[in-house]
């Protein structure tokens, strides 16, 4: 059975390596810029009850996520993309 009162950091920097490869510094980099902003500016009631109000989800924040996940897709090369798990459409 799976300890659920171990550490939750060496979990999510297990899983960014394992999935996004080489962007995973980069990703890792969008998770925690995307909670910071939560922490800062929504409470978790917030986020589940009125998403349309979500003030960390401004024209500051939209540009620079963009900026990391073009970051993070220059990272990895096309062929060690598997389907749905990083490159965007569009």
């Amino acid at each position: 059975m799976v300890n659920p009162y171990q550490p939750v950091d060496p979990l999510i920097r297990t899983f960014m390596d394992g999935y996004y490869g080489a962007a995973a510094p980069t990703m890792n980099a969008y998770l925690n810029y995307l909670e910071g902003r939560i922490d800062k500016e929504a409470g978790f009631m917030m986020v589940r009850n009125a998403p349309h109000n979500l003030k960390y989800l401004d024209l500051n924040f939209l540009p620079y996520g963009t900026e990391l996940f073009d970051s993070a897709e220059a990272l990895v090369k096309p062929e060690a993309w598997k389907p749905c798990m990083f490159r965007r459409n569009g």
